[in-house]
Order: C-alpha cells, then sequence, then structure tokens
C-alpha cells in the first residue's frame, strides 16, 4: 500500500483524484517501492526453478528418444 493511501483522507479507493499538487525538488532522490535485494534473489530463484525444468525435460526426451529407438530394433 502507497504511503500516499495510508495518510490521504482524499484517496477513495478506485477514484481518480484531481486538483492534487506535487513537487519537484533539485537535489532529492524518489524513494523505490520495490526491493531491489528481494526481487534479485527471487530472479534467481526463478531461474534455478526453470533451468531444473529444462534439464529434467532434456533427460525426458532422451529417455523416450532411447525407448523408441529400443523399440525399433
Amino acid at each position: 500500500m502507497s504511503a500516499y493511501r495510508e495518510c490521504s483522507p482524499q484517496y477513495k479507493e478506485g477514484k481518480t483524484l484531481t486538483n492534487l499538487t506535487g513537487r519537484v525538488r533539485q537535489g532529492f532522490l524518489e524513494g523505490s517501492n520495490v526491493d531491489s535485494m528481494t526481487q534479485i534473489a527471487r530472479m534467481i530463484e526463478v531461474q534455478r526453478a526453470y533451468e531444473m525444468g529444462q534439464s529434467f525435460a532434456e533427460t525426458e526426451n532422451e529417455r523416450l528418444r532411447s525407448a523408441v529407438r529400443t523399440i525399433i530394433k
């Protein structure tokens, strides 16, 4: 949930807000709503799972090819 939702009495779920003002300030950085370390760890986890699935598919494919070769002989 964004900080605006938590602290603004003007926030209405699903409604477009108008007449809001924002400020751009020189020398300030915008905060992020993403935890980069958590996302990188999650990306590594997903990649490893994908590689394991790919390895399983290759192994199964080789097993089936071997079975077909045995049947054809």
